[in-house]
């Protein structure tokens, strides 16, 4: 699961990389490929070439400065409005220069090329972010044709505002929006992944839990049924000290069985106890002692510590002592049981040591 949980952080990670590599050439491509050429056609109908040009390269170094951040993970400016307001001061210098019946012209390229900047460099920002360069910089804009152009009509100010919306606003917001939208199908791919991931980690515990049934019943079918078939068919006497001492084995083979599949801390313990309750239930006194951390076992570690106290357990006909001991190189399980026709304690030990 971990691995489909990295795999669906790598797609998200992938397609929002994408994603910045895509604003950065879309911006970088307008602001030289377009803005320049305008810029270099219009020279003459500046009130200062100079200073457009000095605006034309404050916004490329804020491009390439929001690009290298953008690029590696990093917010252009601390805050968002130091960002807004670099953009903002620059695009004022560019649009200071255009007169005021060049305000609707090639020759005010900054009017969108303001925007577009704005958008790399408060690409994961609030809305309220990008809301505030739009609305500066039409305002901005708008207080230069005011001022300066004294042939203002129905026709300039309709033709403002259709700029306004396609080249300010428009265009700006395309490229936004689908940032936004490639952001969104990144966030969806990566809990799809992590869907996908859970359905598998799923999968796999309820095949390894249909596994351990399977084995169980293997289990089951190949020491108790020879038992049972036999007491059907008379072949097994159930009166036979034999018989019964088999019967008490499988009985508590099938507790540890049942053990096995429990969600306890200390598996081994819990199985112990399994097989204790069913000398128990024959009147046999049990004391259980543990000493020491247990650590983790594999499960046919478990079945073959337990296995010598089943037999003392079950050899044992009024009290049984069962020791489990714990330690970082190994793990004992003992147990000591009086026994009928016996004058000495039957006592039966397993170890298991760390490899």
């Amino acid at each position: 699961m971990t691995g489909e949980g990295d795999q669906a952080a790598r797609i998200r990670s992938g397609l929002a990389r994408a994603l910045d590599i895509s604003v950065v050439v879309i911006v970088g491509v307008w602001h030289v490929v377009y803005v320049l050429p305008s810029l270099v056609l219009s020279a003459g109908l500046y009130r200062a070439t100079g200073a457009e040009l000095i605006a034309w390269a404050l916004l490329a170094a804020l491009l390439v400065h929001g690009s290298i951040r953008l690029l590696t993970g990093r917010p252009a400016f601390a805050h968002w409005w130091r960002s807004a307001a670099a953009v903002i001061a620059a695009g004022a210098l560019a649009v200071a220069m255009v007169p005021g019946d060049q305000i609707t012209g090639a020759a005010n390229w900054a009017f969108g090329d303001v925007v577009l900047i704005g958008v790399l460099l408060m690409l994961r920002e609030r809305l309220i972010a990008f809301g505030v360069v739009f609305l500066a910089n039409i305002l901005l804009n708008l207080s230069v044709l005011l001022l300066t152009d004294h042939h203002i009509d129905l026709t300039v100010i309709a033709r403002f505002l259709v700029i306004a919306c396609a080249g300010g606003v428009l265009v700006p917001s395309a490229v936004l929006l689908a940032a936004r939208a490639l952001d969104d199908a990144a966030a969806v791919a990566g809990f799809a992944t992590a869907q996908r991931a859970e359905s598998s980690a799923d999968r796999e515990v309820a095949d390894a839990l249909h596994e351990a049934r399977r084995d169980r019943y293997e289990s089951l079918r190949g020491q108790v049924a020879p038992l049972l078939d036999g007491l059907a068919d008379g072949s097994l006497d159930p009166d036979s000290p034999d018989v019964q001492r088999r019967c008490a084995i499988e009985a508590a083979r099938l507790r540890r069985l049942f053990a096995e599949s429990d969600d306890v801390p200390d598996p081994l313990l819990h199985e112990v106890r399994a097989c204790v309750n069913v000398a128990e239930r024959r009147g046999v006194l049990v004391e259980l002692a543990t000493a020491g951390p247990l650590p983790e076992l594999p499960l046919e570690a478990r079945r073959i510590l337990t296995e010598p106290a089943i037999e003392a357990l079950v050899a044992s006909s009024t009290w049984a002592r069962v020791t489990v001991y714990g330690g970082p190189e190994e793990v004992i399980v003992s147990a000591v049981g009086d026994q009928v026709g016996r004058p000495d304690p039957v006592w039966l030990e397993a170890r298991w040591q760390h490899q």
